[in-house]
């Protein structure tokens, strides 16, 4: 979608400029300062729902890293918290089986965040045999401290992808507001400017990399060897 946003943005901005060329003959003929300010505000309407678009999904991005990041800190303090049981308790004891050991860690995010939720309440239970085995106080704690870090990764995450949504879609609909105007300022041309040739050449779309007009490439580039 954001190749096809730019260049719907360059063919609007082509267009206007055409229209501003062209401002006295297209007024003489019925287009005059009322449909101007009409394709000018639909093409600034584009372009800042465009670019708030954009910056939502920059934010989305970041925050889905924030909560891959937080993801990321629940399995280390398990492992960390397991290897300090496995030291307590040795191979083959079966409290071993309270802090989850040969199970493997949790990969969505809802079910890490039950998982910690619930190592937090065995850790305290253990928490002498941990304390004595390399897993301090501030070590249980931590648990419920990176608990509470993902919940709020996850929770900024799923707004984000919803303000993101949203602008996503208010973009769409300003960028089909702006091709419907486009259509229809051709077609004024094409009809009062019927004899034209110059002025209807001008009008025609624009082809990817600038130039008008429609069709394919007389030379087209010859395709690379297959390797």
């Amino acid at each position: 979608m954001p190749v096809i946003v730019d260049e719907e943005g360059q063919e609007a901005s082509v267009v206007r400029a055409s229209i501003e060329t062209h401002k006295d003959a297209l007024a003489a003929k019925g287009y005059g300062a009322d449909r101007v300010s009409k394709f000018d505000s639909l093409h600034a309407d584009m372009s800042a729902k465009t670019s708030a678009q954009r910056l939502a999904q920059v934010t989305l991005f970041q925050r889905t890293k924030d909560q891959h990041d937080a993801m990321t800190a629940g399995s280390v303090i398990i492992t960390r918290l397991q290897d300090a049981a496995s030291s307590a308790y040795g191979r083959g004891s079966p409290v071993l089986k309270e802090f989850l050991i040969g199970v493997n860690k949790p990969r969505a995010v809802g079910k890490m965040e039950t998982t910690l939720e619930y190592l937090s309440g065995v850790a305290a239970r253990r928490a002498a045999d941990l304390n004595a085995n390399g897993f301090s106080k501030d070590d249980i704690d931590q648990i419920l401290t990176v608990y509470g870090n993902l919940v709020s990764a996850d929770n900024m995450q799923k707004n984000a992808k919803k303000i993101r949504n949203s602008a996503t879609e208010a973009r769409d609909n300003a960028v089909g507001a702006m091709k419907a105007e486009i259509f229809r300022v051709r077609k004024f041309v094409k009809g009062a400017f019927s004899k034209d040739n110059a002025m209807l050449e001008e009008f025609k779309p624009i082809k990817r990399g600038g130039k008008r007009g429609g069709g394919t490439s007389p030379n087209p580039p010859t395709p690379p060897p297959a390797k």
